[in-house]
Formats: C-alpha cells, sequence, structure tokens
C-alpha cells in the first residue's frame, strides 16, 4: 500500500478543516465564556443593588414598627384616663345643682315643653328657655 501525493494533500486538507472548526470552536466558546462573564457581572450588580435596598426596606420597618410601639404606650392607657374624666364629669354633674336643672330643661325642651313652661319649671331665663326650645326642634 503506497501513499500517493493525492492520500497526503487530502490528509493535510482534513487536518486543516479539522483544525479550522477547531479554531471557530474555540472562538465561538470565547465569546459566549465573555458574554456569560459580563452577563454574570451585570448580575452581581443587580444582586448587590437588591441587598442593599432590602437591607434599608429592613431598617424601614424596624423604625416604623418603634414608631408603632411608642405610639401603643401613649395610647394604651388612654381609655382608662377617659373614663377616669367620664366619671369626673358624671359626679360634677351629679353634685351641680345648676346642671340638673339645665339637664331637666333639656329633656323638656326634647319633649316638647314651651320655653315659658321650661322657665318656670327651672328658673332659668326666658331667653335661655327659648334657646333651648329652639335647639331642639
Amino acid at each position: 500500500m503506497t501513499i500517493t501525493l493525492l492520500h497526503l494533500i487530502i490528509a493535510a486538507i482534513l487536518i486543516i478543516a479539522v483544525v479550522i472548526g477547531l479554531t471557530v470552536s474555540i472562538v465561538n466558546l470565547r465569546n459566549s465564556h465573555q458574554s456569560l462573564t459580563e452577563e454574570l457581572t451585570k448580575t452581581k450588580r443587580q444582586a448587590t443593588k437588591f441587598s442593599l435596598d432590602a437591607d434599608a426596606l429592613f431598617a424601614r420597618v424596624d423604625e416604623l414598627d418603634a414608631n408603632i410601639q411608642a405610639l401603643h404606650k401613649t395610647i394604651s392607657p388612654l381609655p382608662d384616663k377617659i373614663a377616669q374624666v367620664e366619671g369626673g364629669l358624671r359626679e360634677q354633674q351629679a353634685q351641680d345643682p345648676q346642671v340638673k336643672l339645665y339637664q331637666k330643661a333639656a329633656n323638656m325642651a326634647k319633649q316638647g315643653a314651651s320655653a315659658e313652661d321650661i322657665a318656670t319649671a327651672c328658673d332659668l331665663p326666658l331667653a335661655e328657655a327659648s334657646v333651648l326650645v329652639s335647639l331642639n326642634q
């Protein structure tokens, strides 16, 4: 079996074709690697930004939570204080005879009594009794 020049030329052409194919593949792989590296760098930057944004949001949530707790401490005793004030007001109204007269006058006005009847029954000036009547009409 003799190797002819033609066989050597064909073998050389095949080797050159394989080398060219491998070179193209290497160039394509390098380009893909470069693109992927750039995309990875971009993604890392975005992840860092999102992490910083998340940290800022968590800090804001902590701040708001502290504000809510402070408001809760301020507001929670208010119902008891309101009840105390209302109780004191009821006590004062019960002890003040003038308040009792005005309450009686207001009730009479609601029931449709005339200003003259209210003034007489509650010992109020006619003008005050008239105002009560006009407020309840």
